[in-house]
């Protein structure tokens, strides 16, 4: 059985089937994410209508989502968290943060597909980012496309060569030797 594949989210450490995970979330811990969402949300409903202040609106509610979603994805409850990255993107369907991090929720939930579709369209917006490259190898990986799997990696090491998560899977993949 080949050893499962690390993916990478800035930092932050969960575990899946005994293997070691990191996430990219972009707020500083848990709390501190759902104290923002809260914050946002009272925002949110204090807001006027204007048409300035609705896309002002748009953009505090789909942070709010995000950090939300975020928390509950480091919190361990991907299946949750997905509603919540999805509203994200609803409000603002260029958010890199929400695409990267809806792709891990549908990650630790084994749908590498749907997580492939949200790391493709979240390099399409940052397409010089490493470890969207290694992420998107990773969920590539588990899929068995490991020739596609490499090919990120690979990128992704050239983007960044210190990229530990792409530096590793590419190590894995020489030890497994697939075609």
């Amino acid at each position: 059985m080949p050893k499962l594949l690390r993916s990478q989210i800035n930092g932050v450490t969960s575990s899946r089937s005994g293997s070691s995970h990191r996430w990219r979330l972009n707020s500083s811990s848990p709390m501190m994410r759902l104290l923002t969402a809260n914050a946002t949300a009272v925002l949110l409903t204090n807001t006027a209508t204007s048409n300035a202040q609705d896309h002002h609106a748009a953009g505090l509610h789909a942070t709010a989502n995000n950090a939300l979603g975020a928390a509950l994805v480091e919190g361990g409850r991907p299946a949750q968290a997905v509603s919540y990255l999805q509203a994200a993107l609803k409000a603002r369907a260029d958010y890199f943060d929400a695409h990267y991090n809806l792709g891990f929720a549908l990650a630790q939930q084994n749908d590498f597909a749907a997580a492939v579709d949200q790391f493709q369209t979240a390099l399409r917006l940052q397409p010089q980012d490493a470890a969207v490259e290694a992420n998107l190898g990773a969920a590539l990986a588990e899929m068995g496309r490991y020739a596609d799997a490499r090919a990120h990696f690979q990128h992704a090491l050239l983007l960044d060569p210190t990229q530990p998560i792409a530096k590793e899977n590419l190590e894995a993949l020489k030890e497994m030797n697939p075609r």
